[in-house]
């Protein structure tokens, strides 16, 4: 989706005024409840906390997109590998994440996150 990639692009250069226009006011997260920071978050700000939350728990750069599959206009899932050492963990833990996304009216309105594995990812990060 051209809307996906707007989000991500602007979010990845930090622009998050021009990210944020890409929301609507009622947009809801769902964040995989297995993950310690795991929960159902409104709005635009709290996505782009529940991002930094990600990335202070496993280290800048933990996400590689792989790739992002979906119609042209009211889906997309973006599929991401994610690495690091999570909560300051001594070996490096590595695992997938998918984000289902759902825009209506050219703004998002829905993101759902999963993680795989999410019992071995939860208990990395409480050991450390």
């Amino acid at each position: 989706s051209e809307l996906y990639m707007k989000i991500i692009t602007s979010m990845r250069a930090g622009n998050f005024d021009v990210a944020g226009k890409c929301f609507d006011p009622e947009f809801v997260v769902h964040e995989d409840l297995g993950m310690p920071y795991g929960g159902v978050l409104k709005g635009a700000d709290a996505f782009f906390k529940l991002r930094r939350k990600v990335y202070d728990t496993w280290g800048e750069g933990c996400l590689k997109l792989l790739f992002v599959c979906g119609d042209k206009v009211d889906h997309a899932t973006a599929n991401f590998r994610i690495v690091g050492r999570p909560g300051g963990a001594t070996e490096e833990v590595e695992s997938y994440v998918t984000v289902v996304w759902t825009f209506r009216n050219d703004l998002a309105v829905e993101a759902r996150v999963f993680y795989y594995d999410t019992p071995r990812l939860s208990k990395a990060i409480a050991g450390h």
